[in-house]
């Protein structure tokens, strides 16, 4: 795949349609719609992430969705499967099992957790079916950290609200606007209480995740009043077109993320790119405690 405009790339990654490998085949990406597994024909594992963004020594999470010979992705699939991950050596460095989540959602993703202190390319292997699925991905060192992970303090940003939208049209392009922007995120944090902090773009997602996200979180809202809940914005105009100040801030290159800090603003989860109602509703509950 070649390089991709940073437009191009929130497109590719906001539904997941990311480079990963098939048992024995090279790269392909899937598909923007959903089917259900058919127990025919081959598989493949998708990467619902960018690769890159992951770092060596601290817990990372990695959503993998599952695929059909044409790259679409299952609305379903296996309550779990097994998994091995194999060091840039060769040696396998974890075995786990990872479960399906879909609830809320269009389809289904299983979340990888992993922590190693190893960097470079890893390879997970999966026995999904009966069949054996592969995939790459990149751990890097912790002074080539990208994006604000677990452990890092989410750094305060003036993010556009109702009252004051600082130059970003629409505040929010959710069909029914969202009520996460009342406050800043420098406010919200200055709260001293845990906050949900979502970057994600309804209208211009090409894949159809960011809006079922943001719903999500509308919804788990009501259980969790003493969270502080902001929504920013990936554009700052209507067409989509010029990249928001929110994303420069983080320096991110893909979307939607979620960061769920404790109420010291300290990262406690970051979801990336896909999560379902009941990842979300164990993830509020922990910076909730």
């Amino acid at each position: 795949m070649g390089p991709l405009s940073r437009r191009g790339f929130f497109a590719v990654s906001a539904g997941g349609l990311l480079v990963a490998c098939t048992s024995g085949s090279g790269s392909a990406e899937s598909g923007t719609g959903a089917r259900s597994a058919s127990g025919q024909g081959p598989l493949a594992l998708i990467r619902y992430f960018p690769d890159q963004i992951h770092v060596a020594g601290r817990p990372e999470r990695l959503p993998f969705g599952i695929a059909d010979a044409e790259g679409v992705p299952l609305s379903d699939g296996p309550d779990s499967f097994s998994y091995t991950v194999s060091d840039p050596a060769g040696a396998t460095v974890l075995s786990a099992t990872a479960s399906r989540h879909r609830e809320g959602l269009p389809r289904a993703y299983y979340p990888v957790e992993v922590d190693l202190p190893g960097t470079g390319v890893h390879v997970l292997r999966a026995t999904v079916d009966g069949r054996q699925l592969e995939s790459l991905f990149t751990l890097n060192p912790a002074r080539a950290a990208g994006p604000v992970g677990v452990g890092d303090r989410l750094p305060p940003f003036a993010t556009p609200t109702t009252g004051d939208p600082r130059g970003v049209d629409p505040v929010c392009t959710r069909p029914e606007p969202c009520p996460f922007h009342r406050r800043t995120l420098t406010e919200a944090l200055a709260t001293g209480r845990p906050v949900a902090y979502l970057v994600g773009t309804p209208a211009h997602c090409q894949t159809g995740i960011c809006g079922p996200v943001l719903d999500l979180l509308v919804d788990a809202a009501t259980s969790f009043p003493g969270v502080e809940f902001v929504h920013a914005e990936v554009f700052s105009d209507p067409d989509g077109r010029k990249v928001a100040p929110a994303v420069d801030a983080l320096g991110l290159d893909y979307e939607p993320v979620l960061y769920l800090t404790g109420a010291d603003g300290v990262v406690r989860s970051r979801l990336d790119i896909i999560y379902d109602m009941a990842e979300l509703r164990s993830a509020m509950t922990s910076i909730s405690r």
